[in-house]
């Protein structure tokens, strides 16, 4: 049986006609040396609600995983955090599993992990943005920066150029 994540068109470009809305995520022995039980890793990624299914993988010294995905328009996003999340574990995933055109064997395990309730994975990986204004006279000027985090949080920071001794910077007393 062959696991394909979407129908796709070959092409130059393998032209994305549907989603599956699923993702397959590897984890294998050579990116995990520290793994060596793959069953209790199994029955212990079992608790995750996002997992729809967990198998060893056709050696047995790996997993695979199918993942429902709440934003397959955002595939690799979406594959990049599950990366953060699984390295959070102690995890690695495969990282050619971002390849949305791959396809994947089912493998054989007498005691595959099936939920079929499981919830859609929404972690959207959000690349980290700074930006920063600096006046004309920036030397003694103060410098703000505006930064974005993973989660999409906007944040400013401001910085005072150095001061001379004695010398004590404006604040803010709210009043425009």
């Amino acid at each position: 049986m062959i696991w394909r994540k979407n129908t796709w068109r070959k092409s130059v470009s393998h032209t994305t006609i549907q989603h599956s809305g699923l993702i397959c995520v590897d984890i294998d022995a050579k990116d995990n040396p520290d793994i060596l039980d793959w069953e209790t890793l199994k029955q212990d990624l079992s608790v995750l609600p996002q997992i729809a299914y967990c198998a060893l993988s056709v050696s047995g010294k790996g997993l695979f995983l199918v993942i429902p995905l709440r934003y397959p328009e955002k595939h690799l996003q979406q594959f990049h955090q599950l990366q953060i999340d699984f390295r959070k574990m102690g995890i690695m995933i495969d990282s050619a599993c971002s390849d949305i055109t791959r396809l994947r064997c089912l493998s054989y395990d007498e005691h595959p992990i099936i939920n079929e309730n499981a919830t859609l994975y929404e972690g959207v990986y959000v690349e980290k943005t700074n930006i920063k204004w600096l006046p004309s006279s920036a030397s003694s000027m103060m410098t703000w920066e505006m930064r974005s985090d993973k989660s999409g949080d906007w944040s400013v920071a401001t910085t005072l150029p150095p001061q001379k001794p004695g010398i004590v910077p404006f604040r803010n007393t709210g009043m425009t």
